[in-house]
């Protein structure tokens, strides 16, 4: 909560993560993708998304589902 989604991705994921947000809220039907993510204690994991747009507070927004997927990379 207040923070960007980017502040959990590593940078060179931030187009990656701004096109599918945009791809979303524009109505595309996406499949899964894979980004990696930054967890608090700094180290990098690598994650599948699986999101879609949902109604919240009367406003469009995302919800995603991200699954670490480390030990098959």
């Amino acid at each position: 909560v207040g923070k960007n989604v980017t502040d959990y991705v590593v940078p060179e994921m931030h187009s990656v993560i701004q096109t599918q947000i945009r791809r979303r809220m524009d109505g595309e039907s996406l499949e899964p993708y894979e980004i990696q993510v930054v967890r608090d204690d700094a180290t990098v994991i690598d994650t599948e998304v699986q999101a879609t747009v949902i109604m919240y507070d009367g406003k469009p927004a995302i919800l995603a589902v991200l699954t670490d997927i480390t030990d098959r990379k």
